[in-house]
């Protein structure tokens, strides 16, 4: 019957996630906090946040999470391994821009024990659970900023499900649209007396369009890591080519409205393109 079927594929589904979780008493709770999100979702009533634990490596974090979205945010960090990188260096400064809830820093906190990371997330519900899941970490700073194409204060557009907001008015989901602080991705590195930075991890929901461009911080960038939103970047072959001028790229097309890159810089320093 299909909806047995639903209910067999979704505990597989949640048993494969949940591994993520280490011990089988973490794995358990992580799978009960998952199911009476999607309760709650399939109810239309929200709840009080629930933590569950994830191990990265030798790191074990505890994630402050609200609703089942957050769970797919966990599945691409921890199980798609979406950010992850084939370096044969380690990074000493990580730039999260798009933090959301700190899974991204906490990945990259376990990958790279002894990099600095400095996250940015500008919509004050994520960031306060960003804050309380990874802004005590050791050698970890977050910012309540969005990285923009000017500095100054812009209307940002939040979604029901943090991880879909964005500065970009063509992200709008309906909410009423708050005001928050924007930097330059060139501003803010200078504030913070950065000269470069070895590991860019951009994903902002089209806001991409506006930021990379006009980032001249860029030409010191090592690597590269994100997303692209054709559906709301207007031509998303632009920032396409910008990125291959500098890293050697790989660009994977998993969904319609949401490609995934990574680059790094080659040793003869010239960009060269890969896709699939």
């Amino acid at each position: 019957m299909p909806g047995l079927e639903r209910a067999r594929r979704y505990a597989v589904d949640t048993v494969r996630l949940s591994r993520v979780a280490g011990s089988r008493l973490e794995r358990a709770r992580f799978g009960l906090v998952r199911t009476l999100f999607v309760l709650r979702a399939l109810a239309g009533r929200s709840g009080r946040a629930r933590s569950v634990t994830v191990s990265e490596g030798q790191r074990r974090f505890r994630f402050c999470l609200t609703d089942a979205a957050d769970f797919e945010v966990l599945r691409e960090v921890f199980v798609e391994r979406e950010y992850e990188l084939d370096l044969d260096w380690e990074p000493e400064l990580i730039l999260d821009v798009g933090s959301n809830i700190g899974a991204t820093i906490g990945f990259f906190r376990a990958r790279y024990p002894r990099a600095r990371i400095v996250g940015l997330e500008p919509d004050p519900r994520a960031f306060a659970r960003l804050q309380a899941n990874v802004g005590g970490l050791d050698g970890v700073r977050v910012l309540k900023v969005a990285a923009a194409a000017t500095n100054g204060r812009r209307p940002f557009y939040p979604a029901a499900s943090t991880w879909l907001s964005s500065l970009n008015p063509s992200a709008r989901t309906g909410e009423e649209p708050i005001e928050v602080e924007t930097r330059t991705l060139d501003s803010l590195l200078g504030e913070l007396g950065l000269e470069h930075v070895d590991l860019l991890k951009i994903d902002v929901e089209g806001a991409e369009a506006e930021i990379l461009p006009g980032f001249a911080g860029l030409a010191k960038v090592r690597a590269v890591v994100g997303e692209i939103h054709p559906d709301i970047v207007r031509d998303p072959s632009v920032l396409v080519r910008l990125l291959e001028e500098r890293f050697e790229l790989e660009v994977q097309r998993p969904q319609p409205d949401r490609w995934r890159f990574k680059g790094v810089v080659p040793p003869d320093g010239a960009g060269r393109a890969g896709s699939s």
